[in-house]
């Protein structure tokens, strides 16, 4: 079998899904009532700041709670994307598992395919409904307890631009772009992690994405702290005007640089799924290279 073949690409993905549906459920279950929880924390958390300082800048701070809580929920979706997906090829840890995965009946290309599907399609999209589902279920339930902000966290929810506009934050296109370039990039990286690591890809993947993440943040704030500090010695703006400085960190000033990061990390992306084949694919060769040196035996 050299050619690709949709109609066993098809089946082979089917069964991971039969397989695995008893796991799955408890999965969703789990992440379900993670966020439940993880709101509850957020909404107390975003009701502790403090109005006065908030309102210096203008941020309205009915906002800034619903946001903060959204932020601690969307932080399950988050980690458990990245364990998911790093764990794209959990059924050959074991040598057994990676002997019989490799020598079912398709081709190479069929077999890395259907589990990067799989396992995208459960590391992406069972996620956001989980996170969706639990942040939904916990507005109904708190409406009926006399929750009143309903309606504007189900509007932040689908419309992000809505939370930015009464924040007063100015929120370039190229920083969306960025956003979704970043997300792509993401999937392919913990892939890829998932791929060459045979063992707690998860937390190899997660410490070398942090650490870079972290390096990258940090250079960028010290490049806004520079260009913040040189207007106000410059005498361009005024030190104590928080109105100033807030214009000078706005986010439309940087927006030729969130566009060319974002065709950086969307370039990076293809490159990640490649080089994932490819270690896939030398897996398959020396699983059968073993298999004809244990039957000359």
């Amino acid at each position: 079998m050299k050619q690709f073949s949709f109609n066993r690409f098809w089946q082979l993905l089917l069964s991971y899904l039969a397989d695995n549906k008893k796991r799955l459920m408890i999965l969703g279950g789990g992440l379900f009532a993670a966020t439940i929880v993880l709101f509850t924390v957020g909404m107390l958390a975003g009701s502790t700041a403090t109005v006065g300082k908030a309102n210096v800048i203008g941020i309205d701070m009915k906002v800034m709670r619903l946001i903060t809580a959204i932020g601690y929920a969307n932080n399950v979706a988050g980690i458990a994307t990245m364990v998911i997906l790093s764990r794209v090829f959990a059924n050959m840890e074991q040598r057994s598992g990676e002997i019989q995965f490799l020598m079912l009946p398709a081709t190479t290309m069929e077999k890395w395919l259907s589990r990067v599907a799989y396992i995208v399609l459960v590391g992406w999209l069972m996620p956001v409904v989980a996170t969706y589902a639990g942040i939904l279920t916990w507005t109904g339930v708190a409406s009926l307890l006399g929750f009143e902000d309903g309606a504007t966290l189900l509007r932040i929810m689908f419309d992000n631009a809505y939370a930015l506009d009464m924040m007063h934050i100015s929120y370039p296109g190229s920083l969306v772009f960025l956003t979704f370039a970043f997300a792509i990039f993401e999937v392919a990286y913990f892939i890829y992690c998932g791929t060459v690591f045979r063992h707690n890809a998860w937390l190899k993947g997660m410490a070398i994405f942090f650490g870079v993440v972290m390096v990258l943040a940090f250079a960028f704030g010290v490049w806004m702290g520079y260009h913040v500090v040189t207007a106000v010695t410059n005498g361009s703006t005024q030190a104590g005007s928080a109105q100033d400085v807030m214009e000078l960190v706005s986010l439309t000033r940087h927006s030729a640089l969130f566009l060319w990061s974002g065709i950086g990390t969307l370039a990076l992306a293809p490159l990640f799924f490649v080089l994932s084949y490819r270690s896939f694919r030398k897996r398959q060769l020396e699983t059968r290279k073993y298999n004809i040196i244990t039957l000359q035996k």
